[in-house]
């Protein structure tokens, strides 16, 4: 199961190539408790989705274009834990991402859906493991991607008056070497009110700049979205958002 894992970040559809015959119902049953799961749209494109498991609609409110299931500080859906059919669609019927994942009791996961709907009429997806442990007094944790489909290779610079956090040589996931364990990693970094800026494989910097608040205790992922062709901080264009996992 972990090896297929590492397949997502590659794959349209959240397939796990024989993992209904590897697990059995019977395996499935026997897992107990409960897991939670995220779900952010960063589908240009895709207006909204609603999030489903088993067939049953789990999220309360459409997610829209940039946003992420829930809200801030308590984005979590609580899923059963086990061998779980999850699928994100926009009508109801249309499953834009769908497949099945087995979720550990107590464990946290993100899911990303992305870039725009392929010719197969699916979109791209990156599953991360969320390790939840809470920073140590007077720190925050963050972690960054990049889901920006034209944007290729980047500096992410978050910049305050005393710090710099830098996230160097991004590039769009599927086309990087970053595993999806590499990429769930947080970074412990001091707490503030930071400016995020973007530094192309040109060396220019593009007119974007997005201010960011990481508060004491608390953990977040950065991710980029949108198209640079469409322009800089524009509806559809290269933009910056941020999920507050706790």
């Amino acid at each position: 199961m972990k090896h297929s894992l590492t397949l997502f970040r590659h794959l349209a559809l959240l397939v796990v190539v024989g993992l209904l015959a590897a697990c059995g119902k019977e395996k499935e049953d026997l897992v107990s408790g409960t897991a939670g799961v995220l779900f952010t749209n960063a589908a240009l494109a895709v207006p909204s989705l609603d999030a489903y498991v088993d067939n049953i609609k789990v999220s309360a409110v459409p997610i829209t274009y940039g946003t992420t299931s829930g809200f801030p500080g308590s984005p979590y859906l609580s899923v059963n834990a086990g061998l779980r059919f999850i699928s994100l669609s926009p009508d109801g019927s249309n499953n834009l991402v769908q497949g099945n994942i087995p979720l550990a009791s107590d464990a946290a996961y993100s899911v990303f859906a992305y870039d725009t709907v392929n010719a197969a009429g699916t979109l791209r997806v990156l599953l991360l493991t969320d390790n939840l442990t809470p920073p140590t007094p007077g720190k925050s944790h963050i972690r960054y991607v990049q889901l920006s489909p034209d944007t290729g290779r980047i500096d992410i610079r978050l910049t305050n008056t005393t710090d710099t956090i830098s996230y160097n040589a991004q590039t769009y996931v599927p086309t990087g070497t970053a595993t999806e364990a590499s990429l769930a990693v947080f970074r412990v970094v001091n707490p503030g009110n930071y400016n995020i800026t973007i530094k192309n494989s040109s060396g220019i910097t593009p007119p974007l700049s997005v201010p960011v608040t990481l508060a004491d205790g608390k953990i977040y992922t950065i991710y980029s979205r949108g198209k640079k062709s469409n322009g800089y901080g524009t509806t559809t264009g290269f933009n910056i958002s941020t999920v507050t996992h706790n």
